[in-house]
């Protein structure tokens, strides 16, 4: 009723108003590691041709570039569970901060000592950090923001992931090797001086009992001067805080009941198939992707050659990959919109749907151009088409959408087991797809890769269907409710009840 009260009051009104452009700014400044994080991703993508070539400034193998992509997992699957617990006890804004440094540091020593077991090792460092980013920011603009626009500061997390991939591919394609790191090694430097003027999360304030602090925080993040008028949402806080300590959980709780099976069933087959459906896997390998095709190698046959000239300097595979990059940031904006109108389970099930068919055809625009004599070269647009319309399929359903269901299907007391739980799968996913997929495509072809990544769409898809709730305009006990209710009615349905055989008396004489 406290929340009630508040949210309708005149002064909660005037703070929603005043302090909005406040709680922008402090989220999105948080946000800037999570920009960095993106970069270290997608600085490999426009130069991994470069590096693997004869004139590389850190020689390496096919072999050892599949590494190199992928061991940053290795890091970002140790620090998630020691910072969840680091964040309670000294904060979300120092650890955020600490961030920065890190990355700053490991770019230094890739740029003082370039050899492969440095790049490894530093990749690793940075994955390490990674995993701080994305299990404490997720914390810190929930806490800070107000209720009405919450989602949409949370949504900057994915917005600025994918910012981090832009800047990295449009500076990759015009700057030389040293220049695009030490260019890149100055985005934790800006990171840090942006976010360090923020304030703590108010939260965080209250589980140390430090309510002042706390009130102070809150006035700014409102945007309002006097102290008590932030008193009823400060009350709610700690009434929040209070019932949620008194119902502490443990990691059994999430196997307590089936209700938590079933729900921590769906969370990590729809984080495997935000994994397996290969988009962080093509956005890391675009570059050298779309080097393959002849439209941005070779001469197209249907121009004259002064056309060519032209057409060749402007589609090339760095622009290509910009472009592919811009599309899938500007797209990222529109997720809250579409999944609210549209409702959670159908946006995946047509996500996976359109992903599958994009895939099937790309993969099958590879095979005919690399174990055919057919000539597609004068088709060589189709490809880049198809994957980018692949790309809006998973950044409009499957990435963001499967975030939004481990939000709504455990308790606030299992909330942040269960994200632990997932955050290990996705990262045990996307290091195993990193690393074959350099392997898979060396050995048998881009297009068996394309194809598989289709064939996991369409068990996704079907698996959806059959098992996914949908979740839309519903609390989370409704939400509980139907889940404890598909299971309860799945084992009515398999007891089989016995059958009485029918004795049929026959009036004839004996």
């Amino acid at each position: 009723m406290t929340l009630v009260r508040a949210a309708t009051s005149p002064g909660f009104s005037a703070m929603r108003r005043n302090g909005a452009l406040q709680q922008y700014l402090a989220g999105f400044t948080a946000c800037f590691c999570v920009m960095v994080s993106g970069s270290c991703f997608g600085w490999v993508t426009p130069i991994l041709a470069t590096l693997l070539g004869p004139d590389s400034e850190i020689p390496m193998t096919s072999s050892q570039s599949s590494w190199m992509v992928s061991i940053i997992e290795i890091g970002n699957l140790i620090t998630p569970i020691p910072a969840s617990f680091l964040a309670d006890r000294w904060g979300r804004r120092p650890l955020i901060l600490i961030t920065c440094p890190i990355y700053f540091l490991s770019w230094i020593i890739i740029l003082i000592w370039p050899t492969i077991e440095t790049l490894l090792f530093t990749r690793i460092v940075q994955g390490l950090a990674m995993g701080v980013v994305f299990t404490v920011v997720p914390l810190y603009l929930s806490e800070i923001s107000s209720p009405e626009i919450r989602g949409s500061i949370c949504s900057l997390f994915h917005n600025t992931w994918y910012l981090g991939h832009v800047i990295e591919y449009c500076l990759g394609a015009c700057l030389s090797y040293r220049t695009y790191t030490y260019v890149t090694a100055a985005l934790p430097v800006i990171s840090f001086l942006v976010f360090y003027g923020q304030p703590e999360s108010p939260y965080f304030l209250v589980m140390k009992k430090r309510n002042a602090e706390a009130a102070k925080c809150l006035t700014r993040l409102r945007g309002c001067s006097p102290v008590n008028s932030v008193s009823e949402e400060l009350q709610a806080m700690v009434l929040s805080y209070n019932n949620e300590v008194s119902n502490k959980a443990s990691w059994k709780d999430i196997f307590r009941t089936s209700a938590d099976i079933r729900a921590l069933y769906i969370v990590l087959g729809l984080g495997t198939l935000r994994v397996l459906n290969g988009l962080i896997a093509i956005m890391t390998y675009s570059t050298q992707t779309f080097s393959h095709l002849h439209s941005v190698n070779a001469s197209l046959h249907s121009v004259n050659a002064s056309d060519n000239s032209v057409l060749s300097r402007i589609v090339t595979p760095n622009n290509t990959t910009i472009v592919f990059g811009v599309i899938i940031f500007i797209s990222s904006f529109f997720v809250a919109i579409i999944a609210d109108l549209s409702g959670r389970r159908q946006l995946l099930m047509f996500s996976a749907f359109g992903s599958c068919v994009n895939l099937l055809l790309a993969g099958g625009y590879f095979y005919m151009d690399t174990m055919t004599n057919i000539d597609v070269s004068r088709y060589n647009w189709f490809p880049v088409l198809t994957i980018i319309v692949f790309s809006l399929f998973v950044t409009l359903g499957i990435g963001p959408v499967s975030v939004m269901y481990q939000s709504e299907m455990f308790l606030s007391n299992t909330r942040g087991f269960a994200s632990s739980i997932s955050a290990i799968n996705l990262t045990l996913n996307a290091f195993f797809l990193l690393k074959f997929y350099q392997v898979l495509a060396d050995n048998v072809g881009e297009y068996f890769i394309f194809w598989l990544f289709s064939t996991f769409c369409l068990i996704g898809l079907i698996w959806i269907y059959i098992t996914v709730p949908e979740t839309r305009g519903k609390t989370f006990s409704q939400i509980r409710q139907e889940l404890t209710n598909s299971i309860q009615s799945k084992k009515n349905a398999s007891k089989k009840v016995p059958t009485i055989p029918k004795i049929e008396i026959s009036d004839a004489p004996l």
